[in-house]
């Protein structure tokens, strides 16, 4: 390895990863730093000089990201690089859209591999500087990060005004110190145990999906913006009497309503996060903004303040390892032994929390208190936007119209100030005496809740019988069929059906939110036993043909591969994964693939002159057959 060569810290996993997703990167994945140019008799070249003394200063922004020969990515800092300001020129001030477009050179998807994660574009007016645009990637940049190149750029230009440069305290910290940290004794310590908190809330319940049924039509949805001087003040008193961030108050009260709409004793919220916490790093460029999963937990601990203070650990564990599903957890490099039960981690709320800083172009003008709920036909999916405005939460809730009714999606929001003036008065709070919360949705007849997936048995039957040979399918179950530990699912087919072939056609059959179901276990039968609801009379009484889990062997050409599609397939996993036996009828997850590695494996495939893969592909509980069957020569 180069001397300035080192691989990527873990929380860069997500970016990279995103920014291989599609083949043009999203363009969510930058941040924009406008800075306007104070009056005075700057030049063009000192504005120039005001980046290159930014990029010396952050060895972040001058760091190219490449993959190695084994498929991992790896960091490169450049010594010498300088951006390219780009100067356009512009008869009189642009306005926000005109702006937007003559920047637009700087604007386009990042090519981190060949160029640093920064960009600069200097708009003049008549040939005086006036506004200077800087776009960074989230690989290198959180929202704190914004804020100190823009502040930093701020003080270096008034410095120049006055004809000398600022002499600013060097920053505290690096990526390369951050990885050098994760490689120590401590740092891995830190990160084993957090994939293992996660690995243990992986194992309890891999999804948070609420109840639809199969041909359930799209029914739009709503969104409602809310802000409260309220809701910010309590938020603040408890963060501060609780040792917890305002976003982990914010979060837990929500969370209440969530998981009594989806009828469970949790929900979970896939939340962007910021480690700045371990080892705690204010002032350096080169943070980044990553994907964490965080499990909001009822049923477990018996006060809301017991919750609120799990809510906090489980924000610090995602912090520390980011998004973390089944296909991180296989990561080798921490010891940490996978997933056998490898469910793909769908469903939660997104919820992102933005500190004070730009909110005021979002709410123009917006009293203290307000709420404000409209409603759409298609749907957007369900996420949180909260802007902390200087004290003042502006909430903007996404909710389609299957998991909440415009008037439920307002009465969530509403009765934040409830709640919360309720806790701020009484700390030892349980769930049974909440106020302001949504009732609890009770599942009526036919309904099972498996790992957090609630299915309809009529749903579940009909996607098996569906299957060739099938002649009927029944879930028998021990005990009550509201809530499911082992699902088990009894067959009555002819001898080629088998429990390798049932599950691969699960694997690759979508519900309507976007999971997979696949049962524990299959048992195969001749003919119905007497008792079909009992799973003891399926696999005990006499005419079972074949149970198994549908992990075993699935026939001929498995692991070699039938089709030129497949054959190539199987090739590029097994080149980046030398160690694993990926088979046509499990994933990528079950071929302990590694998350990190899903951008090598998509590159693999179009040198070897296939395409109609993408990263999310890999992500998805769809067998290997299926994904090379999507596999298309290039043009």
């Amino acid at each position: 390895m180069d001397g300035h060569e080192f691989p990527l810290t873990w929380a860069q996993y997500w970016t990279w990863v995103a920014q291989h997703e599609t083949p043009a990167p999203p363009a969510a994945l930058t941040g924009h730093v406008t800075v306007p140019v104070p009056d005075g008799e700057l030049s063009v070249s000192d504005v120039e000089g005001a980046v290159r003394w930014l990029v010396r200063r952050h060895e972040g922004l001058r760091t190219r990201f490449r993959m190695n020969g084994d498929g991992y990515p790896v960091q490169l800092i450049e010594e010498d690089f300088f951006p390219v300001v780009r100067v356009i020129e512009s008869p009189a001030v642009l306005r926000d859209k005109e702006a937007e477009q003559a920047i637009g050179v700087i604007l386009r998807p990042f090519e981190l591999g060949e160029e640093p994660p920064i960009r600069a574009a200097l708009v003049t007016v008549t040939g005086v500087p006036t506004t200077l645009h800087l776009v960074m990637h989230h690989i290198v940049c959180d929202n704190t990060a914004v804020e100190i190149a823009k502040s930093e750029i701020r003080t270096y230009l008034d410095h120049a005004v006055r004809g000398d440069v600022p002499q600013l305290p060097a920053p505290e910290w690096s990526p390369r110190q951050q990885w050098e940290f994760e490689s120590s004794a401590r740092g891995a310590e830190l990160n084993r145990r957090a994939v293992e908190y996660w690995r243990e809330l992986h194992e309890r319940q891999p999804c948070d999906v609420h109840p639809v049924r199969v041909d359930s039509p799209p029914s739009g949805g709503c969104r409602v913006r809310f802000s409260s001087d309220e809701v910010g003040k309590l938020c603040e008193v408890i963060a501060k009497r609780e040792g917890c961030f305002d976003a982990v108050v914010l979060m837990t009260a929500f969370a209440a309503s969530f998981a009594n709409v989806k009828g469970r004793d949790v929900t979970v919220f896939k939340s962007l996060l910021s480690n700045r916490q371990f080892p705690k790093t204010k002032g350096y460029v080169g943070n980044i903004v990553e994907m964490g999963r965080i499990l909001v937990d009822f049923g477990r601990f018996p006060t809301l303040r017991d919750v609120m203070k799990n809510v906090m650990t489980s924000t610090m564990k995602g912090m520390r390892y980011g998004q973390v599903g089944a296909l991180r957890i296989h990561d080798p490099k921490l010891g940490v032994e996978p997933i056998v039960d490898w469910t793909p981690t769908e469903g939660g709320i997104l919820f992102n929390y933005v500190p004070a800083s730009s909110s005021e172009a979002a709410w123009p003008d917006l009293p203290s208190s307000t709420v404000e709920t409209t409603e759409y036909q298609h749907q957007a999916g369900n996420s949180i936007l909260v802007i902390n405005d200087h004290g003042i939460p502006r909430i903007t809730m996404y909710a389609d119209r299957d998991f909440l009714s415009p008037e439920q999606a307002e009465s969530v929001v509403t009765g934040l100030p409830v709640l919360l003036e309720q806790f701020w008065r009484d700390p030892e709070l349980t769930r049974l005496d909440f106020q302001g919360v949504l009732p609890r949705w009770t599942a009526p007849s036919g309904w099972i809740d498996w790992r957090g997936c609630w299915i309809h048995e009529l749903d579940l039957k009909a996607m098996l019988e569906a299957f060739p040979g099938v002649r009927a399918a029944y879930i028998p179950t021990r005990g009550s069929k509201e809530r499911v530990d082992h699902l088990v699912v009894g067959v009555v087919g002819t001898p080629a059906v088998t429990p390798s072939a049932l599950r691969e056609h699960l694997l690759n059959t979508r519900w309507p939110s976007g999971i997979s179901v696949v049962p524990a276990e299959f048992v195969i039968r001749q003919d119905a036993p007497h008792d079909t609801d009992s799973v003891e009379a399926w696999c005990d009484e006499p005419g079972t043909i074949c149970r198994g889990t549908g992990r075993e062997d699935g026939g001929d050409n498995d692991e070699t591969g039938e089709s030129p599609a497949e054959k190539v397939l199987l090739q590029c996993i097994g080149r980046v994964h030398p160690s694993t036996r990926p088979r046509l009828s499990g994933n990528y997850g079950e071929a302990r693939g590694e998350y990190i590695k899903i951008p090598a494996v998509v590159a693999g495939l179009r040198a070897a002159g296939y395409e109609g893969l993408r990263v999310q592909d890999f992500t998805s509980p769809f067998s290997l057959r299926k994904l090379a069957a999507q596999l298309t020569p290039c043009e």
